[in-house]
């Protein structure tokens, strides 16, 4: 009996797999005349497109901000360290995505091979967005699109979008599911693009656990924080103000407190709304309040940003110019005993953007009331002023820039007036020609005006047209 040693050269043609691999286990068959021959397996494995930012992914990001189309067009994409390493995502490291601002800004990645989507046709990928220190006007969004990228600057024309929306300061998986296209063979990039295109609005972004999958089980659940309090008087705002004239404790006490009309849109602040307060007087410790629905999360939200506008008072104010905000436990039966309190100076008659640094408090976790205070407390001395744009943030930017008009011309003769008065009884012109003029002592304190110091106009009678004036 004749031995048959045959050997088997198998040649194995893959099409449609993502940067497939093959393994091909080969041996001489032994066959005896009239056996039948024992042949091993030909076993094949893929390895689909992942990246999970530690250096375990197989993908290369085109993320350059300059290119022959859209792929990565004015992104910058780096992997850094997670912003926010809790819920569904406490990796050390993510991918961070930041749009510049060019009209079709996204970034992709080209496979090795035609992706297999009739067995691997989900992308699964881990998000989070900040809240941006500017609201976005494009739609809170991620779309993944498939593209065929042999067809060059061409390769949109032939793309398949899922676009998931997604919500702010929260790490959240999206899952965008192209089983509709199972039976296409031509795709081999992916496309990722945050808030649409056709727009220049800056975005940033970042993700983790990218992958192509066949993985349909449903997303990672998320408990996500509340939207940070903030109120733009618009009607957008997520904040309840406490601004009673009455109450059991001081929060709102002696404050009225409305949305109005901006009374000076002009500056950094054109809006067509402004919160008024009014502390009324009637109160000694006058101001208004918020309660957010959970404790405040200050590690990562430590600023709150507020324009502000007070008009000059018609009486000069005796208390400090300044807005206070105090951080306080709405649970405790005296919330004031453990209050932290920032406070700012501001000017009259312009909107200024005023910060209130409370970075100092990052690990405390006990505050989920706002404290809004106009000039001091412990008096009775009645405020109007307007604020508007109200949040707790993490933005750490600068405050806008004000260019504010010189404050309008006044004097009480208590020293708190702007105005030099040309009062000298000699002089090149009328101004001031034949007039005395000086600060004294009030003749009759009584009536409409019982101040102490007043002005003294004395016309000498040496000047045909005696006058005074000021510049």
């Amino acid at each position: 009996m004749r031995r048959i040693y045959l050997l088997l050269v198998a040649a194995i043609s893959i099409g449609n797999l993502s940067n497939a691999h093959a393994t091909l286990n080969t041996k001489n068959i032994n066959t005896k005349v009239g056996n039948s021959p024992n042949v091993s397996s030909a076993v094949v494995s893929q390895t689909l497109p992942s990246d999970d930012f530690e250096g375990n992914g197989n993908i290369t990001w085109n993320s350059a901000t300059t290119g022959s189309n859209d792929a990565g067009l004015g992104v910058n994409f780096s992997t850094v360290t997670n912003p926010d390493a809790s819920g569904i995502n406490t990796s050390g490291n993510v991918g961070r995505y930041e749009d510049t601002g060019a009209q079709y800004a996204n970034m992709s990645f080209d496979n090795s091979s035609k992706f297999d989507l009739s067995t691997n046709n989900q992308v699964r990928v881990k998000v989070y967005v900040p809240t941006p220190s500017t609201a976005y006007t494009q739609p809170a969004q991620l779309a993944i699109k498939l593209q065929d990228a042999s067809q060059g600057g061409n390769a949109w024309q032939t793309q398949q979008v899922v676009t998931q929306a997604y919500q702010y300061d929260v790490w959240q998986e999206l899952i965008f599911d192209f089983s509709g296209q199972s039976a296409a063979t031509i795709f081999d990039r992916i496309v990722v693009q945050f808030n649409s295109e056709n727009n220049n609005e800056n975005v940033i972004g970042y993700i983790d656990d990218f992958k192509l999958t066949n993985d349909t089980s449903a997303a990672a659940t998320v408990t996500s924080a509340p939207a940070l309090p903030s109120d733009d008087f618009e009607g957008n705002g997520n904040i309840t103000w406490d601004s009673s004239t009455t109450g059991t404790s001081d929060a709102g006490l002696g404050v009225n407190f409305s949305t109005v009309t901006n009374p000076d849109a002009s500056g950094i602040n054109t809006s067509g709304n402004v919160g008024r307060y009014e502390d009324t007087g009637a109160a000694q410790y006058a101001n208004m309040s918020f309660d957010y629905s959970t404790n405040f999360d200050l590690s990562a939200s430590n600023q709150v940003r507020v324009k502000v506008y007070v008009p000059t008072p018609s009486t000069a104010h005796t208390q400090p110019a300044q807005l206070a905000v105090k951080l306080q436990d709405g649970t405790s039966a005296q919330p004031w005993s453990g209050q932290v309190e920032v406070v700012q100076q501001y000017q009259y008659d312009a909107w200024q953007e005023l910060i209130f640094d409370f970075s100092a408090q990052a690990a405390a976790t006990n505050f989920n009331r706002i404290v809004v205070q106009f000039n001091s407390e412990n008096n009775n001395e009645a405020v109007i002023a307007y604020f508007d744009d109200f949040k707790l943030t993490n933005d750490t930017s600068a405050a806008a820039t004000v260019t504010s008009a010189p404050a309008l011309p006044s004097d009480d003769f208590e020293g708190n007036g702007n105005i030099t008065w040309d009062s000298s009884t000699t002089g090149t012109s009328d101004a001031g020609l034949g007039v005395n003029f000086s600060t004294v002592t009030n003749p009759d304190a009584s009536g409409i005006n019982t101040s102490g110091n007043v002005g003294r106009y004395e016309d000498t009678g040496a000047a045909q047209y005696a006058n005074m004036s000021f510049d």
